[in-house]
């Protein structure tokens, strides 16, 4: 697809120009040894799709040249453009502040940054970021700085930025907090239903049914005319038991899962695992 097909669908009065036109060159690499028993700001890959902000810790932990942050400045990431890596670094305080050499820096006094925030984080520009990465694995894709600064955009009179900033800021806010809303009830219901699963496979069925000591601290009480066994008194473990390899069907393309004990390895449609007994279980 050509720019003039990709920008197609903008509104017509908004004015087509190379993001870079529009940006204040900087770059500024500065290394952690300068700030040596210092503890820093430090906005990392990791960091920023974890939290979205950086990292608060001791110079002598960083390994490399960083970018230092002096004023608020749109990151974006070179790699892995899918995971959309992207943040406003802000100085932090007393503190100085640096980001990992993978991030490229924006700043502009010609779009407002919130606005270039979104811009780079829409699903539009992801997939041209994604259809031009520079490797072959998808573990290491990575972008040129000059690909992400040399984006082709249509762009709104300022105001007009600011508003739609403005009203994604408060939509997105709004959805993350349902989303939180959410994750909380999730992790609610989790804990019920873990409670339920212990209930039950501690204390039975029957709420009224007596009780008595099963001589285990961390069990604590059993139904009176449960027993206490430990599993190599009522199971075995065998073993020996591996598929023909004559028979394709149990190792080519095959849809019957097996376990062995021994070590935990993957190999091919084969999951092994090891199984211990430590423990009492308790049988009805």
């Amino acid at each position: 697809m050509n720019e003039a097909e990709w920008l197609s669908d903008f509104p017509p009065e908004w004015e087509e120009l190379r993001a870079d036109f529009l940006c204040n060159p900087y770059r500024v690499t500065v290394s952690p040894d300068r700030y040596e028993g210092e503890m820093v700001a430090h906005y990392s890959i990791p960091q920023v799709q974890e939290t979205g902000g950086p990292l608060i810790e001791p110079a002598d932990d960083i390994d490399s040249s960083k970018l230092l942050i002096t004023r608020p400045t749109l990151l974006v990431s070179k790699l892995n453009p899918r995971k959309r890596t992207i943040c406003i670094a802000e100085p932090q305080g007393e503190l100085v502040t640096l980001a990992s050499g993978e991030f490229v820096p924006i700043q502009s006094d010609q779009f407002d940054q919130r606005f270039g925030y979104y811009v780079w984080l829409s699903e539009k520009v992801t997939d041209r970021l994604s259809a031009i990465v520079q490797s072959a694995t998808r573990s290491h894709q990575r972008v040129l700085p000059a690909d992400i600064l040399k984006l082709p955009w249509k762009w709104p009179p300022l105001e007009t930025q600011r508003r739609i900033a403005a009203f994604l800021d408060e939509k997105t806010a709004q959805i993350d907090a349902l989303i939180a809303k959410k994750q909380a009830l999730l992790e609610r219901l989790a804990e019920k239903r873990q409670a339920i699963i212990t209930q039950a496979v501690t204390k039975g069925l029957n709420p009224a049914a007596s009780l008595r000591d099963s001589g285990i601290d961390w069990l604590g009480q059993i139904p009176a005319h449960w027993k206490v066994k430990r599993v190599k008194h009522v199971a075995k473990l065998e073993s020996g038991h591996t598929p023909d390899k004559k028979i394709e069907a149990y190792w080519d393309h095959g849809d019957i899962p097996w376990v062995r004990s021994t070590t935990p390895q993957k190999s091919g449609r084969m999951t092994t695992c090891q199984i211990r007994v430590s423990k009492p279980i308790l049988l009805a």
